[in-house]
């Protein structure tokens, strides 16, 4: 208002800019040294400013960008955009990059050993998807035996080798992002006999044990025993053995074929012997009485 009572007014505007982007990419995994492609759909951008998570922050005034993931990991890739008065927006890739590797090894596999022998097979296995989840990884075995047939699908499977020879194992890992290892190992088996205990699982405590030895295959081997009180004996059918205490025993025979030795276990439980009481009302009855 004036002085006089007269009345102006000024009309002004204030326009407010808003910058948007969208985020998107070829790829989404992968393995080491993969190159993923990134494409932006926005307006009005001037520049833009891309992370592609792992630490490589890159300026450009493209809409595009290609980058080579060299390390294994996962990522979460970020666009800045500006435009030409400064007013920026950031997007983030709607779904994370992963970049795997993988990395095999087989432990605790003897050089060589006496056949047959059962074998428990299991793999050391560094993956990034792996980790995310064991079922983006699958397994193939090869166990050496030129048997089509003798092959295994699981992660830890079990193989039992039945006869001297040289054998190559092979794994062939594959994770979900592409990534594919194979790792071997040879393995030399010398015939072996496999040695078979027959006695008892439990007897009576004063019980009387006879240990028998035998082998798988048919073979001369020479036969050692062990028992459990540290006394050995080298007939393949030892003199039989009284055990007087309750308690747990384990006997051991090793079957030598020419220097290709199995050992075998077995375990005998000897229960104890009930124990009994007798008692009696009166010492003293009269005939006829119960």
């Amino acid at each position: 208002w004036s002085d006089n009572g007269t009345r102006y007014t000024t009309v002004d505007s204030v326009r407010i800019k808003q910058v948007s982007a969208t985020l998107a990419a070829d790829l989404l995994k992968g393995c080491t040294e993969q190159t993923i492609s990134f494409h932006s759909a926005t307006g009005n951008a001037h520049s833009y400013a891309w992370d592609f998570g792992d630490g490589t922050i890159l300026q450009g005034t493209d809409s595009f960008s290609v980058h080579h993931y060299r390390y294994p990991g996962i990522y979460k890739p970020m666009l800045v955009v500006t435009d030409e008065s400064g007013c920026s927006a950031s997007v983030k890739l709607n779904q994370e990059v992963v970049i795997d590797d993988l990395q095999l090894a087989l432990p605790n596999l003897p050089a060589s050993f006496c056949a047959p022998k059962q074998f428990q097979f299991d793999p050391l296995v560094n993956s990034v998807s792996g980790e995310l989840s064991p079922d983006r990884l699958t397994y193939h075995w090869n166990f050496g035996t030129s048997n089509p047939a003798d092959t295994s699908n699981q992660r830890s499977p079990s193989f039992t080798y039945p006869a001297a020879g040289n054998y190559t194992v092979s794994l062939l890992v594959k994770s979900d992002a592409g990534c594919r290892k194979e790792i071997r190992a040879t393995l030399k088996a010398f015939q072996g006999l496999g040695g078979i205990i027959t006695a008892p699982q439990e007897i009576c405590e004063d019980g009387r044990v006879e240990f028998k030895g035998t082998t798988q295959i048919p073979g001369q081997p020479s036969y050692s025993w062990i028992f459990e009180d540290g006394s050995r004996s080298n007939q393949q059918n030892p003199a039989a053995r009284t055990y007087g205490q309750p308690g747990s025993f384990l006997v051991r025979m090793v079957v030598d074929n020419n220097g290709c030795s199995d050992t075998i276990a077995h375990q005998l439980e000897v229960r104890p012997k009930p124990v009994l009481q007798l008692s009696q009302k009166d010492l003293t009855v009269c005939r006829g009485t119960p």
